[in-house]
């Protein structure tokens, strides 16, 4: 219920939107387009080249406790918080 994705530039968070709250939101002065639809979210534009590799546009939906999509080149971070959690206990 309370899960929610922060945005990062340059490690320093500047935003924070409800996973529960459905929108499209232009990040880091318009470098990046992030959507929210039905507790996930994605990146659904970039203005950086696309070198291969793991483009965040490519990245794919993010909804649980840790996930992160990256943008390198924009110095950007989504991380998830509080979503649900992933079931892998990478201790055993």
């Amino acid at each position: 219920p309370g899960a929610a994705v922060t945005v990062s530039v340059k490690g320093d968070e500047i935003a924070r939107y409800s996973l529960n709250i459905d929108g499209v939101y232009t990040l880091n002065g318009g470098t990046n387009v992030l959507k929210i639809e039905d507790g996930k979210a994605w990146m659904i534009e970039a203005d950086c080249p696309k070198t291969g590799g793991d483009v965040c546009t490519e990245h794919g939906k993010i909804w649980k406790n840790g996930q992160m999509i990256t943008c390198k080149p924009n110095l950007l971070v989504v991380e998830v918080v509080g979503g649900e959690s992933d079931d892998i206990d990478l201790i055993s």
